[in-house]
C-alpha cells in the first residue's frame, strides 16, 4: 500500500511539473531570444535591391540576379495589372511576398 502511495505521489509531481511547464511554454511567444524581422520594411521595390546577397538568398531562397530574371519573365503578365481603383503592389514586391 505505501508502494501505491509513492507511486501516485510521483505521477502527481510529474504532473503538477507538466502543467508548470506547459503554462510557461504557452506565455512565452518565444522561447530564445528573437530579432524582429521589419518586413514591412523589406517590401519595398527599393530596399529589395538594397538588401546584401546574403540576406536577400535567406530571405527568398534565390540570389538578385535569379529573382530579377524572374521579374522580367512575369511582370507583363495579365494578372498583375487589373482595372480596380485599387493599385496592385509592383510584381517584384508580389513576387518577394509569395516567395518569402
Amino acid at each position: 500500500m505505501q508502494n501505491i502511495l509513492v507511486v501516485e505521489s510521483n505521477i502527481d509531481s510529474d504532473l503538477e511539473e507538466d502543467v508548470s511547464l506547459l503554462h510557461h511554454l504557452s506565455t512565452q511567444r518565444y522561447l530564445t531570444p528573437h530579432q524582429k524581422n521589419p518586413s514591412a520594411y523589406i517590401y519595398n521595390s527599393s530596399n529589395l535591391v538594397q538588401l546584401s546577397s546574403h540576406k536577400f538568398k535567406q530571405l527568398f531562397r534565390t540570389t538578385h540576379e535569379s529573382f530579377q530574371r524572374l521579374v522580367t519573365l512575369i511582370q507583363d503578365d495579365t494578372i498583375f495589372h487589373n482595372s480596380s481603383r485599387f493599385k496592385q503592389r509592383d510584381p517584384a514586391i508580389q513576387l518577394a511576398v509569395a516567395l518569402a
